[in-house]
């Protein structure tokens, strides 16, 4: 094999790698989130559109508002959202998310949980 066929099998190893533990790391999150978690609706203070993928979905860096036990707690999120959910979270202004009660901070957002 050529040296350019090896970098090319290397390359194509690291990305399909680099994609499987992107998505095992949300599940693992969502069902972390979704066991331990506590559910609420936050309101967008502030949202700033940081980019577009290939396929459409918007990238958005959201300043969110929401209840917790211990008051109101502000946390900044990054996430890309899909044409369907940017429309039912826009309707409102607001998102659902997950927080961890030893850490409100940390959050797990939703959106396709939303009507």
């Amino acid at each position: 094999m050529s040296e350019s066929t090896l970098w090319s099998i290397a390359l194509s190893v690291i990305v399909i790698s680099w994609m499987a533990c992107s998505v095992i790391k949300t599940g693992v999150d969502d069902t972390k989130f979704r066991a331990k978690g506590v559910r609420t609706e936050a309101r967008i203070i502030n949202k700033k559109n940081i980019g577009v993928s290939g396929t459409g979905n918007m990238r958005f860096k959201m300043e969110l508002e929401f209840e917790t036990t211990n008051g109101t707690t502000r946390a900044w999120v990054n996430r890309f959202f899909t044409p369907e959910e940017l429309i039912k979270v826009m309707r409102k202004n607001t998102v659902l998310l997950y927080y961890l009660p030893e850490n409100p901070k940390q959050v797990f957002l939703v959106p396709g949980d939303m009507e």
